[in-house]
């Protein structure tokens, strides 16, 4: 769906367009995965590199003097790029309305996915838990002596 592709907005929803105009579903079922690991301690505090910033959306569906919290797409890309929407092709008319795709020379980062910081964010504050648990030992173990 092209309009839908071209009508954005900064709320997010749990379906993606792919930039060809394409819907799709998010999945979490293992049917759908393959070599499943735990996710490596490096990526989750790579997240921490993340710059939260607040802004206002330039999108027509978007109430203008609204405003929004998020991350800017292109930052987060350099830091995980899997962790962003890639738009791969330019979506245009001719002049009798069809569409017309044209491939990008490169794909451009379009927006963040922001369920794909869940497991992340899980993982950081698993490992903090762990460390508060040690600390309170510790301070126990040394209100003991």
């Amino acid at each position: 769906s092209v309009p839908t592709y071209n009508n954005s907005t900064a709320t997010a929803s749990n379906m993606g367009v792919l930039s060809s105009g394409i819907f799709y579903r998010s999945t979490s079922s293992i049917k759908y995965k393959t070599e499943v690991e735990d996710i490596d301690y490096a990526y989750s505090n790579a997240l921490l590199k993340c710059r939260p910033v607040w802004y206002r959306s330039t999108c027509k569906a978007d109430p203008a003097k609204h405003g929004y919290w998020g991350f800017i797409a292109e930052e987060v890309a350099k830091i995980d790029p899997r962790l962003v929407h890639w738009k791969t092709v330019e979506i245009t008319y001719d002049d009798k309305g069809a569409t017309v795709e044209t491939p990008l020379e490169a794909p451009e980062p379009e927006g963040v996915q922001y369920d794909r910081f869940v497991p992340h964010l899980l993982n950081l504050i698993k490992r903090q838990g762990e460390a508060i648990t040690d600390l309170q030992a510790e301070v126990a173990a040394l209100k003991a002596k």
